[in-house]
């Protein structure tokens, strides 16, 4: 199991550094392993180029694209000063 959090935008930021980190993952994940990442989440807005700002689209990991969380109501977690986050998991074939 690899297990991020809260570092894909960060990755995104250097040319290359997010293709690197998942082939790495990738390669050391034996067959059926399990990639976790946890990341802030920009939807239902659109993403800044790069991330810049620390939120990640839902639509980046699930390309071409995917639904939103339409219930998502972010007014009720920026009253308590949290920001959305989501947490992914895929499995190596």
């Amino acid at each position: 199991m690899v297990i991020t959090a809260r570092n894909i935008h960060d990755w995104m930021w250097t040319p290359g550094r997010l293709d690197k980190v998942l082939s790495d993952s990738y390669a050391v994940l034996k067959r059926g392993g399990i990639l976790a990442v946890e990341e802030h989440r920009a939807d239902p807005r659109l993403q800044v180029p790069d991330a810049r700002d620390g939120y990640v689209n839902t639509a980046f990991f699930n390309r071409p694209g995917g639904p939103s969380d339409a219930s998502l109501d972010p007014a009720k977690y920026q009253a308590i000063g949290e920001s959305d986050r989501m947490t992914l998991r895929f499995r190596k074939p």
